[in-house]
């Protein structure tokens, strides 16, 4: 992937040595000349490093020993007056040093040439560069055609996730016809698509979770989803594969999850059972994978060490949500992580209903799973090549983000939940993109669309399900609603002020029974519910004699002020 830029430097003269016919030698003068070795190695150019403002070089190098191949390698510019560390880099690498202290003479001369040649720019992580106009996958450069891959020192990795078999005619075939008739699938496709967005869109990484029952195809979901980007083999069969296994089980500490997500970002990270996951540790990451950036340490000589940072859709399936999976450690989930780590709940809907022309869930489920570990990381190539051949256009579909995000936004919708109809729209916008890429169909957009609401309705179904309750109860009993202040002396099941509505205690416990606790926890993450005291729930009303829960009007009923206008 990277190529010398200096060529013609394995022939002629660097100062006193003589490069040619693979070797070098250094001219003693009268026709006397020394060997410096066998083989032929140079300094290409310079590589600064824009993350640490550093900068170190690239050595060329053509073996002297047979059938080891020409390579290039960056390494610190020092090494090149270290005669003995240089040695070990020319050696491990096919080079016959004769003279160690000629040969980091002759490397310094070089580098006084390579001077003369411009600045690469190090990339060593995976993601957009040259102003989105190219995509280092990992493995390779993803680039419109003005971009000259040689201004770049691309630092590929053997761990890197994004990989690509196979062809994307074959792949919308086996897997992209059946993705589109199937909505949670279509919009889990689409959701992970979006992650390489999320800077475009100015959005934060954020955990999404598929609830489901066991057996409905929430794992088979994750696996199309992979398959966009890299090998989508079961997680269960992984270690097997040629390339490594896109999906990771959700199994580890914090400390062990940062490394993934700095490794896949900025593309999706999918991580399979939330229920194997230790309680206490999902508890940390909900707030620590959203936030984007790893722990803060300190190293041994007093400078802080290295912090990870990612920008990812993470998404993951169980069979419990993430708030119960917290709750099962005596914890409470809290709005701010309600709006982070999202439970989508899918049960009722199912994952593959649409399998034509297979006969069977099962068929289509083994035929998805197979085909997603033999046909991917086309359909991500695709997309990512448009975005850097054709910036102008996506920018206008980046653009429809906020119009898309008021078309879903159910009614009721707070502000922290908005964060989460934004990430939604996002899926939307992704999947239209991938429309104009070629990876659907153009009638695919009307089906996305479609998806993306059916989830929207579901998770909103699921986070204000307390709120509906209590807007229900309010409507079916609106003539026993006092308005005004609370007052113990009346019997009201609430009371109606401009601001608040306030049931007594006695009225909501006796209504909601053993849900109330539930739904006040709910009601609270939702902020809808006031507290005079961080974690007491009832308000103090009447100089303490009347007690009850205040929860904010123009959420109950988010259409007054519309209406009255």
């Amino acid at each position: 992937m990277n190529k010398p830029k200096r060529d013609n430097a394995l022939n002629g003269m660097v100062g006193k040595y003589i490069c040619q016919n693979g070797s070098v030698q250094f001219d003693q003068g009268k026709d006397q000349y020394l060997p410096v070795m066998i083989g032929a190695a140079y300094v290409d150019g310079f590589v600064s490093d824009p993350v640490t403002k550093t900068t170190s070089c690239v050595i060329a190098i053509t073996p002297g020993i047979a059938l080891m191949q020409p390579c290039m390698v960056r390494v610190d510019t020092a090494i090149l007056l270290n005669a003995k560390s240089l040695c070990e880099v020319l050696t491990e690498r096919g080079i016959v040093v004769s003279n160690a202290n000629h040969a980091s003479k002759y490397m310094v001369a070089s580098a006084a040439e390579a001077m003369k040649v411009g600045l690469r720019e190090l990339v060593k992580k995976p993601g957009w560069i040259a102003n989105g106009r190219a995509f280092f996958t990992g493995s390779k450069l993803i680039a419109s055609s003005e971009i000259d891959a040689d201004t770049f020192w691309l630092e590929c990795s053997d761990i890197g996730v994004m990989r690509s078999r196979g062809d994307l005619d074959t792949c919308k075939e086996q897997i992209g016809n059946l993705i589109v008739e199937n909505p949670i699938m279509l919009f889990t496709v689409c959701l992970g698509m979006a992650s390489p967005l999320l800077g475009h869109l100015g959005l934060s990484s954020s955990m999404f979770n598929l609830v489901g029952e066991k057996g409905c195809g929430k794992t088979t979901a994750l696996q199309v989803a992979a398959s966009v980007f890299g090998n989508a083999v079961d997680p269960a069969q992984g270690a097997h594969a040629q390339d490594p296994a896109y999906i990771a089980r959700f199994h580890g500490t914090v400390n062990g999850y940062e490394p993934i997500l700095g490794e896949y970002s900025p593309l999706p990270v999918l991580l399979d059972e939330l229920t194997e996951a230790n309680a206490p540790v999902l508890y940390q990451l909900c707030y620590m994978m959203a936030s984007g950036v790893g722990k803060l340490r300190q190293l041994p000589n007093g400078k802080a060490a290295f912090r990870e940072r990612w920008q990812s859709n993470i998404i993951t399936s169980a069979e419990v949500t993430i708030s119960g999976t917290i709750a099962a450690s005596g914890k409470q989930m809290h709005g701010g992580q309600a709006d982070r780590a999202i439970d989508i709940p899918i049960t009722e809907v199912g994952v593959l209903n649409c399998y034509a022309p297979f006969g069977s869930f099962d068929a289509a489920t083994s035929h998805l799973k197979r085909a997603c570990s033999e046909q991917y990381g086309t359909a991500g190539e695709a997309i990512i090549q448009y975005c850097c051949d054709d910036p102008e256009t996506v920018s206008d579909l980046l653009a429809m983000a906020e119009d898309i995000e008021n078309d879903l936004l159910p009614a009721g919708c707070g502000a922290g939940e908005r964060r989460v109809v934004k990430r939604l729209a996002s899926a939307v916008v992704a999947g239209r993109l991938a429309v104009m890429a070629g990876v659907f169909d153009e009638d695919a957009v009307d089906k996305i669309n479609a998806a993306v609401q059916l989830v929207t309705d579901l998770w909103w179904g699921a986070r204000a399900g307390a709120l509906a309750r209590v807007r229900r109860f309010l409507d079916e009993h609106a003539e026993e609603i006092e308005d005004g202040k609370p007052d113990p002396d009346t019997e009201a099941i609430a009371f109606r002020g401009d601001k608040y509505v306030v049931f007594p205690l006695h009225v909501f416990a006796r209504e909601f029974g053993d849900d109330a606790t539930r739904m006040l926890n709910e009601l609270k993450g939702l902020n809808v519910l006031k507290q005079e005291q961080e974690g007491r729930h009832p308000s103090r009303f009447c100089n303490g004699r009347f007690r009850g829960y205040a929860l904010l009007r123009k959420r109950i009923w988010p259409d007054e002020e519309r209406l009255a206008a």
